[in-house]
C-alpha cells in the first residue's frame, strides 16, 4: 500500500513520519539558507570573581596611563624614581625620543645638583627654620 492509500485509511505513523520529515527538511532549509546554529550563550562567570583588570596596562577604572599604582591593602605604592623619569616608561616613546628626553633629565638633574652644592648653607638654614617651626 502507498503512503496516499495509507492516510486514506487513517494509519497514523505514516501521516505522522510524513510530517516528521516535512519539518526536518524545512529545517535543513533554514540552516542551508544562512540561518546558521543559535550562538552559544555566554558562560557564566565565576562567583566573586570580580572585573578583569591588567594593572600593568592603565589605571583599572578608565584605561588611562597612569603613575598610581596601590598595594593590595589598597595604600599608595611610592614611586622608585623621579615623577618624570617614570612617566617616559608610558609615553611609548621611540629610542630618538627617549634618548632626547634623558638627555633633558640627565641635564636637569646636574643643573640642580650643582645649585644645592653652591647654596648648601641656604639650603641648611632654610631646613633648619623650617624645623624649628615644628
Amino acid at each position: 500500500m502507498d503512503t496516499i492509500g495509507s492516510l486514506r485509511t487513517g494509519t497514523v505513523t505514516t501521516a505522522s513520519t510524513m510530517i516528521m520529515a516535512a519539518l526536518a527538511l524545512l529545517t535543513a532549509a533554514g540552516a542551508a539558507a544562512g540561518a546558521g546554529p543559535e550562538p552559544a550563550p555566554p558562560a557564566a562567570p565565576a562567583p566573586l570573581s570580580g572585573p578583569k583588570v591588567d594593572p600593568a596596562a592603565s589605571d583599572g577604572v578608565t584605561g588611562a596611563a597612569t603613575l598610581v599604582k596601590r598595594q593590595f591593602g589598597g595604600r599608595l605604592e611610592p614611586l622608585d624614581r623621579r615623577p618624570e623619569a617614570a612617566a617616559l616608561d608610558l609615553l611609548g616613546l621611540t629610542a630618538e625620543e627617549r634618548a632626547a628626553a634623558d638627555t633633558l633629565l640627565s641635564e636637569r638633574a646636574a643643573k640642580v645638583s650643582e645649585l644645592a652644592t653652591q647654596h648648601a648653607t641656604l639650603l641648611m638654614s632654610l631646613k633648619g627654620s623650617r624645623e624649628g617651626g615644628r
